[in-house]
């Protein structure tokens, strides 16, 4: 590459990450029948453990023009060192970034994850919780204010449980 474009990586290593959090419960298990509402409330606390597993995250940018720079990301989710059920889950995620002036920036992409269960009889569950998205995004530079828009769509290619819209506005400011 000349000396104006450029090539970049990363890697990363997230480790796995433990907490506790308290649930306060307020239930009506007790009800009396009859005409008259004699309900008794109890409220349970509960604390939950949870782990959030590691991850391994590869990344690419490649400035290919003055104008126009590609991204790349590959992504893996160790689930299966903290869920029983779950294979690790690789995340997949390009986009092409479009400069149109220096006040205007656009990118076009997709982001894609791959659920696997290991039950086999939850097999057929499987393509129901992966997801596609198509992602779109548009970020204006004005002095030293940005404002950044992006969308991600995921109901044309994804599982029926995991359509959805993703909307994100931003602003920044560069001191």
């Amino acid at each position: 590459m000349d000396e104006q474009r450029y090539l970049q990586f990363g890697l990363s290593y997230e480790l796995s990450n433990q907490f506790n959090v308290n649930h306060e419960i307020e239930n009506n298990l007790l009800v009396f029948p009859g005409n008259t509402p004699n309900t008794s409330y109890y409220q349970v606390t509960y604390t939950g453990r949870y782990t959030i597993p590691s991850e391994l995250n590869f990344d690419i940018a490649v400035d290919a023009a003055k104008d126009l720079m590609f991204l790349g990301s590959l992504r893996t989710v160790f689930w299966s060192n903290q869920k029983e059920n779950y294979k690790d889950q690789l995340e997949i995620s390009f986009s092409t970034l479009y400069e149109f002036s220096e006040i205007v920036n656009a990118s076009l992409g997709f982001y894609s994850n791959d659920f696997k269960i290991k039950n086999s009889s939850f097999k057929e569950l499987e393509s129901e919780f992966n997801a596609f998205f198509i992602t779109a995004g548009l970020k204006l530079n004005i002095s030293m204010i940005s404002i950044d828009l992006a969308c991600a769509d995921s109901h044309l290619f994804s599982g029926e449980f995991r359509k959805q819209t993703i909307i994100k506005l931003a602003a920044g400011v560069q001191l």
